[in-house]
C-alpha cells in the first residue's frame, strides 16, 4: 500500500477479501483510525464480517 489511510485501505482490503478461498467471519485490527472508521465499518457491515478491536496498551491482542 503507498500509504496508511482509509483511502489506501480500503480498495486493498477488498481485493484481500475477494482472494480468501473461504468465508471470512470477522476481522480484527488495531485501534488505528484506518481501521476505526465508518468506510470500513459500513464494508464490514455489507459483507457480514463481525470487526473486532484490540485493546489499548494491551501488546498481547495482536498475537
Amino acid at each position: 500500500m503507498p500509504g496508511i489511510s482509509e483511502a489506501f485501505l480500503l480498495p486493498v482490503l477488498t481485493l484481500v477479501m475477494a482472494q480468501f478461498p473461504f468465508e471470512i467471519l470477522s476481522f480484527h485490527s488495531d485501534n488505528g483510525s484506518e481501521y476505526i472508521n465508518t468506510n470500513v465499518a459500513k464494508l464490514l457491515e455489507k459483507l457480514r464480517i463481525a470487526q473486532t478491536k484490540s485493546r489499548a496498551r494491551h501488546r498481547n491482542d495482536n498475537a
